[in-house]
């Protein structure tokens, strides 16, 4: 059904829908080829256990379209997907810097602000080149042994991975461990790749729910304040919703109570017989 506007005798058709939860990027693992950076050889096919693995988490982070939800999902299964003692998620401010959004331990607790330590050698540079990376053994390794960051931390195994859509990064995702070396493998950095797809999509979708849902707000606060009564109506003539100035008119035209819900009621049923005609007309061209 479309829904129409009746504004005086202007009419609106509303028939577009847009679908926020739009389908989400397929994958395949047959026909996926990771930009990887440190590794050691071809990427790895994934097990069909893998793959159960991979879709799980990735129908976890699609199962909510609120943004701190989608975060926290993210890093939790990502812990627990690769084994890592720590993780964080970064996005990008509107001047490209990272900020941290949320961070979580091996036991799924999210960390205190004096824990958001994090080499930003390694964060950063992903960033840069738009490229994962990861070390399976930070301190040994060259790319990294000299890094203050680093050092610092005693971190061994890292992985991190961009958070992109359509080739934009708009943060990344990083896993660490500081009591072993050799926990995360090239093909582990495959698999993060794969879910880190599925959660860029996520995270996208939620922003743009964000977005819309406070539009949504700040237009239905706009109309409440117009003077002008604006009632949408369904084909059948059923109110689908109406602005404050348009109760009103209902209330002192036509003696309504104001209590009445007018949601769900047929409009034509509700005008005096000398209107009704006049609105059938205008609902039936529009």
């Amino acid at each position: 059904m479309s829904n129409k506007i009746l504004l005086g005798s202007v009419r609106y058709d509303n028939t577009e829908k847009l679908n926020i939860a739009s389908e989400l990027k397929k994958f395949s693992a047959a026909n996926t080829t990771p930009d990887i950076t440190g590794g050691h050889g071809a990427a790895h096919a994934l097990g069909s256990e893998d793959l159960q693995v991979l879709y799980e988490v990735s129908r976890a982070v699609n199962s909510t379209l609120i943004l701190d939800e989608i975060l926290s999902i993210v890093m939790k299964k990502s812990i627990e997907l690769l084994k890592a003692e720590r993780g964080f998620l970064m996005l990008l401010d509107s001047d490209g810097k990272l900020q941290f959004k949320t961070a979580h331990n091996i036991k799924k607790q999210e960390l205190s602000q004096s824990d958001l330590k994090v080499s930003t050698t390694i964060a950063e540079g992903v960033v840069k080149t738009g490229r994962s990376t990861y070390t399976s053994d930070a301190m040994n390794d060259d790319r990294f042994s000299g890094k203050q960051s680093v050092l610092q931390m005693n971190i061994r195994s890292a992985m991190c991975v961009p958070l992109k859509i359509k080739n934009q990064i708009i943060g990344v995702v990083y896993l660490d461990n500081s009591s072993k070396a050799n926990i995360f493998l090239q093909s582990d950095l495959y698999l993060f790749e794969l879910f880190a797809d599925q959660a860029a999509l996520a995270i996208q979708n939620a922003q743009l729910y964000t977005e819309l849902y406070n539009l949504q707000r700040f237009q239905e606060a706009i109309l409440d304040k117009t003077p002008v009564a604006i009632i949408v109506v369904e084909d059948n003539g059923r109110m689908r919703s109406l602005n404050a100035t348009a109760a009103r008119l209902f209330e002192k035209a036509y003696a309504f109570n104001p209590d009445r819900p007018l949601l769900g009621e047929n409009l034509l049923r509700l005008l005096p017989d000398e209107e009704r005609a006049f609105w059938q007309e205008n609902i039936s061209k529009s």
